[in-house]
């Protein structure tokens, strides 16, 4: 089992630049048409209005303050209205995505969003490979194979 990220095209500035309002609205209206990703990664409320920008992912606004809580380590999370982006962050986004990272949990195994916390679904080695692949390909690196490493239940 592999994790398969498409390599982001050419054309969104370097990475440390700024990107334009208008480039950056006009991105994530194509991209919040998507039906993938008209819903919450987390949940089921429908057209969120946030991004974890280290998996690439839509959330409610709700579950952004959980994942704010993770830590930066973990989950990075920005407006897609109200915040600036930068082209590197953009290149996660676009080559993140609601329906890439929901094919990987159920390749892993995991639990439903309904049966699992936020925090016991990002704390997970199969996620921390998962984010690095997802920034080496944003840096035009090739992706590694991830294995099967499964939903590890958390010690209570």
């Amino acid at each position: 089992r592999v994790c398969r990220v498409v390599i982001p095209a050419a054309g969104w500035g370097g990475s440390f630049s700024m990107q334009s309002k208008a480039k950056t609205d006009a991105f994530f209206k194509k991209l919040q048409s998507d039906p993938d990703n008209q819903e919450c990664m987390d949940c089921d409320r429908k057209h969120p209005q946030w991004a974890s920008v280290t998996y690439g992912i839509l959330i409610c606004i709700e579950c952004s303050g959980v994942h704010r809580s993770l830590g930066v380590h973990l989950s990075f999370v920005r407006s897609v209205t109200m915040d600036g982006w930068y082209a590197k962050q953009i290149a996660k986004m676009k080559n993140g995505g609601n329906r890439r990272l929901r094919e990987f949990l159920k390749q892993q195994g995991f639990p439903s969003k309904k049966n699992i916390s936020i925090k016991d679904k990002y704390n997970q080695k199969a996620l921390e490979l998962y984010r690095e692949n997802l920034a080496a390909v944003c840096k035009g690196d090739i992706p590694r194979a991830i294995p099967y490493i499964g939903y590890q239940k958390p010690a209570v």
